[in-house]
C-alpha cells in the first residue's frame, strides 16, 4: 500500500534516514518547529535503505555532494535548506 509517512529530522548538518527502498521524498516542512520530510512510501516494502539528508541554513555552503534540493523551511528567524546526498 502507497502511503505518505512522516520523518522528524534533526538540527544538524547531516543525518541518515531508514526509508524503504524506493521512497520519494515529497516535501520538506517545519511543523510546530520541528523540521520533517514527507516522504511517498510502499508500506509493503521490506528493504530499508539508509538516505542522506543535508540541512544547510541559508547563506552557508552548501557541500558539493549535496546535490538533490528537496526544499525550504522556515523557523524564524531561521531559514533552512533540505538537500539529499546521494549514496
Amino acid at each position: 500500500m502507497n502511503l505518505i509517512y512522516k520523518y522528524p529530522l534533526e538540527l544538524m548538518k547531516r543525518q541518515q534516514i531508514e526509508l524503504p527502498l524506493g521512497a520519494k521524498v515529497v516535501s520538506f516542512q517545519a511543523q510546530a518547529e520541528q523540521l520533517c520530510v514527507w516522504a511517498l512510501i510502499d508500506t509493503e516494502q521490506e528493504d530499508i535503505v539508509q538516505e542522506t539528508f543535508c540541512i544547510i541554513g541559508t547563506g552557508l555552503r552548501i557541500p558539493s555532494d549535496a546535490t538533490k534540493y528537496v526544499g525550504t523551511a522556515q523557523i524564524p528567524p531561521y531559514v533552512w535548506h533540505l538537500f539529499i546526498v546521494p549514496s
